[in-house]
């Protein structure tokens, strides 16, 4: 299913009280009887690019419940398929914290890659 928004307004010149700014368009499941689908489109290695490739392979985990065209698009459904979709202009993702510990069995210390140590570097001796 394709949603869009269109203008057609054709005086020239355009008039900023004849346009819409970041206009949100959301599709809720509360008070219907439909549930999302997650999109599976039916894509063939063959027939893509190498970023197409890489991409398919990052994100062969996720679930696809829209594609924008010009647009992000964002969700909140539930594992039943019940939720909301809307377009949104700031596409967002969580990335995960980065954890600097190192492992116990590591060749080097944690306290030779402090910033303690390494703002002391005058020293011969306290180099690696």
């Amino acid at each position: 299913m394709t949603v869009m928004l269109v203008n057609d307004i054709e005086e020239v010149p355009a008039k900023a009280h004849h346009c819409i700014f970041q206009p949100v368009l959301k599709i809720s499941s509360e008070n219907n009887e439909f549930v999302f689908t997650e999109s599976d489109p039916d894509y063939d290695p063959e027939t893509m690019d190498d970023e197409e490739r890489s991409l398919e392979l990052l994100y062969r985990d996720k679930k696809i419940y829209g594609t924008g065209l010009g647009i992000s698009v964002n969700w909140n459904i539930n594992n039943e398929g019940f939720g909301s979709l809307w377009s949104d202009f700031f596409p967002e993702a969580e990335v995960p914290s980065i954890g600097f510990d190192l492992p116990e069995n590591d060749k080097v210390s944690a306290e030779k890659l402090s910033m303690k140590h390494l703002s002391d570097l005058v020293l011969p001796s306290k180099l690696l």
